[in-house]
């Protein structure tokens, strides 16, 4: 917020333009409105020793409305008591509650300020708010004894309430001058051209100080679109806006440090996270911090900051303990590259370089953090392959890519899957002795669930897909028709409870199984993956069930995949797996791909 609007609103607190100008100054630039709220309280307490030491009266039968706009008209002739306790209502937004925590005072002493505040207030005729002279104060009489409220009631005649003007004030006696003075501080002096000037600066900054609550809530709203379209410079402005006049409550502090986030600004983020997690501490933002310092790593290593980067890994370690973390660590401390047991080598992003096995070695290349290229060679020979990854489509999409690679004669098969909308569009099959091989898949939805889908398959013939639901709205069947007529296949989707998908079955004519997948999670991690079919790449097998694979899962500490074993029938390992983010699974197998 600027000065002069900070200047503004501690002239509504103090109602003295010397010493509003005196706290905004010796504020900090980055003071929020509690702040300068607490600043403003502190110079009236100096000022007025007895500020909320007499008890309020309450007033039986007045309401306390939710919303008052004319906050200059309120604060017109309002107590230094009732002056706070207003603007923190309806400037800031607090409840009674939160006042009462504030302030360190009884919430019903709050209502009773709050009620007294508002009985006094009347809008001002319009004439009167053109003008700039100051307000009159009522001709002193010390020697009238005061009017009793009683007294008054019964010699004043009852008027309509929509009838009703102020009357001036009785005076006290000389004795209850000093009382008198603390109760009625002197009013404001605002000039026509100050007004119009510091109203203008809020609707710029803030959308003024009046209807704040609505501000604020525009704020949020606008913040959180901002974020979802990723506009995250935009957010930030709006959300700070949000959170400093209390609109959106806490989850404006979450999305605030979502989008400073987006921005790459981490250490605010890291700050909008602890300041959320302090107000809601049994919520979980384990990810959140992990990320962050993952990102302000990465940040660092790319401006070339060592020792910066160390420190963030050193953070996200202490709370994941992630292996690959741990890569990324060690690779820094020894100078660009970390050799674990095996003689794989992580670079200081935690991805392999080289990979080997009892019979090849593989040589990858990334740029920063996206796989460009395989490079494979036989131990004891020449032979060469290389495998180069598309890094566009990997930046663009969603992958679930997998690099087979035999150790006889370095055979590969990799086949990328592409989604959208959570459902794959395409699928390509690069073999080395086989030309490439493509599958196109296309949807028809009902919302943002698909109906149907028509696989293409590389020779150019189609199977249709017809999907069932639960009343849940779960996957749980598909029929699939061939173009030719033959019998359809049909698939059934078994879900657990968390909704994560953990077995298909692919049938033809109901009884006849074609092929049985499983998955098994832990704490909603995959862990272990089974499949069973009659024959590889058909779909009219006639042989008995004969292949089989089973996977086991190894997974870093914050739930990443990492590494993978895959094992034959009877427990042999038949390949390992290493997990590159961005780009798939490479499989270093240990005998020819079939």
């Amino acid at each position: 917020m600027t000065k002069d609007g900070m200047l503004f609103i501690a002239q509504l607190f103090t109602a003295n333009t010397a010493a509003a100008k005196q706290i905004t100054d010796a504020l900090p630039e980055d003071a929020d409105i509690p702040a300068l709220r607490n600043a403003c309280i502190a110079w009236i307490r100096s000022k007025e020793t007895g500020l909320f030491q007499e008890p309020a009266e309450p007033r039986e039968g007045q309401e306390i409305p939710e919303e008052i706009n004319d906050m200059e008209g309120l604060c017109r002739d309002l107590d230094y008591e009732e002056r706070i306790i207003a603007l923190m209502k309806y400037g800031e937004g607090l409840n009674e509650e939160a006042i009462a925590r504030e302030l360190s005072l009884p919430e019903e002493q709050v209502k009773a300020w709050l009620q007294n505040a508002v009985m006094k207030y009347a809008p001002a005729p319009a004439e009167e708010e053109t003008t700039a002279a100051a307000p009159v104060e009522p001709e002193q009489k010390p020697e009238e004894t005061p009017v009793q409220p009683e007294q008054k009631k019964k010699e004043q005649p009852q008027k309509p309430k929509e009838q009703k003007t102020k009357e001036p004030k009785a005076r006290a006696k000389k004795k209850n001058a000093r009382v008198k003075a603390a109760k009625h501080p002197k009013k404001p002096v605002l000039s026509n051209k100050f007004i119009m000037a510091a109203v203008a600066v809020i609707a710029i900054v803030l959308g003024s100080f009046i209807g704040v609550r609505s501000y604020a809530s525009s704020q949020y709203r606008s913040g959180k679109q901002m974020l979802a379209e990723e506009r995250y410079a935009e957010a930030v402005e709006a959300l700070k806006n949000a959170v400093a006049w209390n609109g959106g409550g806490n989850d404006a502090i979450l999305l605030l440090g979502d989008a400073y986030f987006g921005t790459e600004a981490y250490e605010d983020a890291l700050k909008q996270y602890e300041a959320y997690k302090e107000k809601m501490p049994n919520v979980d933002m384990t990810n959140r911090y992990k990320e962050t310092y993952r990102g302000a790593a990465d940040k660092a290593l790319k401006a070339g900051d060592t020792e910066s980067c160390v420190q963030w890994l050193d953070r996200e370690y202490g709370l994941t303990h992630d292996e690959r973390t741990f890569y990324r660590r060690e690779a820094l401390k020894g100078g660009g590259t970390y050799s674990d047991v095996s003689g794989n080598v992580y670079d200081t992003y935690g991805n392999p370089v080289r990979l080997v096995n009892s019979r090849m070695v593989l040589t990858l290349t990334y740029d920063e953090d996206v796989l460009t290229k395989i490079d494979g060679v036989l131990k004891g020979t020449n032979t060469i392959v290389t495998l180069k990854t598309d890094t566009n489509e990997t930046r663009r999409h969603t992958l679930d890519a997998h690099w087979h690679i035999a150790s006889s004669l370095l055979d590969y098969y990799a086949e990328n899957a592409v989604y959208d909308r959570g459902e794959v569009v395409r699928r390509t099959i690069l073999r080395s002795k086989d030309p490439q091989l493509v599958y196109n898949y296309s949807y028809k939805y009902d919302g943002d669930k698909a109906l149907t889908c028509t696989e293409e398959l590389p020779d150019g013939t189609k199977v249709t897909y017809v999907f069932g639901y639960d009343s849940k709205g779960t996957r749980i069947m598909a029929d699939a028709q061939f173009e030719d007529d033959s019998d359809p296949n049909h698939i059934t989707y078994d879900h657990d409870k968390d909704g994560h998908l953990i077995g298909t079955a692919v049938t033809r004519n109901i009884i006849e199984l074609l092929e049985k997948r499983s998955w098994t999670y832990s704490y909603g991690v995959l862990t272990e993956e089974t499949m069973e079919r009659r024959k590889i790449y058909t779909r009219y097998p006639e042989e008995p069930m004969r292949e089989f694979r089973r996977i086991v899962y190894k997974n870093t500490s914050g739930g990443d995949p990492l590494q993978a074993t895959l094992m034959d029938r009877d427990g042999n390992i038949a390949a390992e797996g290493f997990y590159i983010r961005g780009a798939g699974w490479i499989w270093l197998h240990t005998g020819a791909y079939k």
